[in-house]
């Protein structure tokens, strides 16, 4: 009865963990190592937030598990590729002591990926109901919703009780603010409780989709599950469009066109069966994510704007993995050399990662580390099956998202977003 128990209470925190994932409230912690040219470095100030205490909760009823010595079946599947995982914490711990400059940022982030890792491991072993994990996720994207609307309403954060939910304090003419352009006019982009308007966008157009395809394919829900994911779905999509987000509008259209395509019995099958060149796609798009904006950004000649900081960023990356490109900088010090390296009259845009998510692990790991990322991957795709291939559809937005940003292995928000997408890869139930 008590491991019923705390299965159940497991399951529970995850349900609870995907709703309160857009929450930012969290304590900071200032150390030396956090500042980059004198400024203090999100991305590499330790923070715990209200999400992290509830992944402690996980871990802990965990060990109490393994140290319970729980036995459960399937135990021998699930060590599977344990020497692997091994070797790649064993890189990462070199990588942090041996290779990194800035050694406690480094030393911040192994502990941020090793608990990560660990949740990953928990909800593979909890194998949380799709339709509960869909429940949570739509209420988390309706009050998101709500909040981001209000907020392109007014042009300003809303505040109050927000503010404890991570509400940032601004308005359309706070400098630094992301705008959009609608009518040849400037608005505020919709942010909600999240970093950034595209990490909005991303939450939104990864789990989206599948929502749809689950009213779509379901027409057994009750009645106020199906009332919460089709809220969910129309807030969703209208506060798709007010983040202004080009790549989360691309990536939500190219995950609506994967649902429509699944519908089709024969496509599950086809898919399936072709699904060796999945990893070839992945690698080909990559090197496209990569080469384009270079290529773009010199064609364009314009010494401003997002290509033009993409492009520099991007060939920044390219030099630094040049200079290292078996050990790569170290972990999370990709930025801090970044700063060495780049012109200063360039501005504030070089105190950001390079807004590709596996460049970013390139250069940071150099190419012994992003070897062990690859062999995640194409695993990873080797899973599908025509029975799972509608729960591999956000895990593929996720991968697409990667190739235009760097939020899924920067910020908290993004990381908790490919734990939990990725999760469903290797969930049982039937998609």
């Amino acid at each position: 009865m008590r491991v019923k128990k705390r299965v159940f209470f497991q399951e529970l925190l995850i349900y609870l963990l995907v709703f309160l994932l857009p929450v930012q409230l969290g304590r900071h912690f200032f150390f030396n190592f956090s500042r980059i040219g004198g400024l203090v470095s999100d991305y590499l100030t330790p923070v715990i937030y209200l999400t992290d205490i509830i992944i402690l909760v996980l871990i802990f009823i965990d060990l109490k598990e393994i140290f319970g010595r729980q036995k459960k079946r399937g135990q021998r599947q699930k060590q599977e590729g344990r020497g692997l995982i091994f070797l790649f914490f064993t890189y990462l711990l070199i990588s942090s002591i041996v290779i990194a400059g800035n050694k406690w940022a480094a030393i911040y982030k192994f502990i941020k990926i090793g608990e990560l890792f660990w949740l990953f491991k928990i909800i593979i072993d909890r194998q949380p109901k799709i339709h509960l994990l869909l429940t949570a996720y739509s209420l988390s994207v309706i009050y998101t919703s709500l909040l981001a609307i209000r907020q392109f309403i007014e042009q300003q954060s809303i505040g109050g009780a927000w503010w404890y939910l991570g509400e940032r304090s601004f308005h359309a003419s706070t400098a630094g603010i992301a705008l959009g352009t609608l009518g040849g006019r400037l608005f505020l982009r919709a942010y909600a409780t999240f970093a950034h308007p595209n990490l909005l966008g991303g939450f939104l157009s990864i789990g989206l989709p599948i929502v749809f395809l689950y009213l779509w394919r379901n027409f057994a829900l009750s009645k106020i599950k199906r009332i919460i994911l089709t809220a969910g779905l129309i807030l969703g999509t209208i506060t798709l469009v007010l983040t202004f987000s080009r790549a989360s509008w691309l990536v939500f259209g190219s995950g609506m066109a994967l649902v429509i395509i699944t519908k089709v019995p024969e496509a599950g099958e086809f898919i399936t069966a072709r699904k060796k060149w999945l990893f070839p796609i992945f690698i080909f798009l990559f090197i496209i994510s990569v080469v384009l904006p270079l290529n773009l950004d010199k064609i364009r000649q314009v010494k401003r704007g997002s290509l033009f900081e993409r492009s520099n960023l991007i060939e920044y990356s390219l030099l630094m993995i040049s200079q290292n490109p078996v050990w790569g900088t170290g972990l999370n010090n990709a930025i801090i050399k970044q700063y060495q390296l780049m012109p200063k009259k360039y501005g504030l845009f070089i105190l950001q990662p390079v807004h590709n998510a596996y460049l970013l692990i390139l250069t940071e790991l150099g190419l012994t580390g992003f070897l062990f990322l690859l062999i995640f991957l194409k695993r990873s795709f080797e899973l599908l099956n025509r029975n799972n291939v509608s729960l591999y559809i956000p895990w593929l937005m996720l991968l697409a998202l990667g190739f235009f940003d760097h939020y899924l292995v920067t910020l908290q928000q993004g990381q908790l977003l490919v734990i939990i997408f990725t999760s469903l890869v290797f969930n049982r139930e039937k998609g």
